[in-house]
């Protein structure tokens, strides 16, 4: 093998090695960012699942809630403005 395809072959070889190692560096940022991605989903969906679940109660509250009930009941023989039947 001449001296000259020797150098262009090692050249070749450098350049590809060069390019693995910006390659593993990319690929450890976008890691770090899908790491960082996840955390975050992982925060919003406890978040969620927090007002989904004060949603219900309130839901059920109101399911559950009768009209009168929280007023108290007018005596007998009166009316709810307060005058006599």
């Amino acid at each position: 093998m001449e001296v000259s395809a020797f150098n262009r072959l090692e050249q070749k070889i450098e350049e590809l090695l060069s390019r693995l190692v910006d390659l593993k560096e990319e690929n450890a940022d976008l890691r770090r960012a899908l790491a960082e991605r996840d955390q975050r989903l992982q925060e919003l969906e406890a978040e969620r699942s927090q007002v989904r679940s004060r949603i219900e109660q309130l839901v059920q509250k109101i399911e559950n809630y009768q009209p009168g009930e929280a007023a108290e009941p007018s005596p007998p023989g009166e009316t709810e403005q307060g005058g006599a039947l």
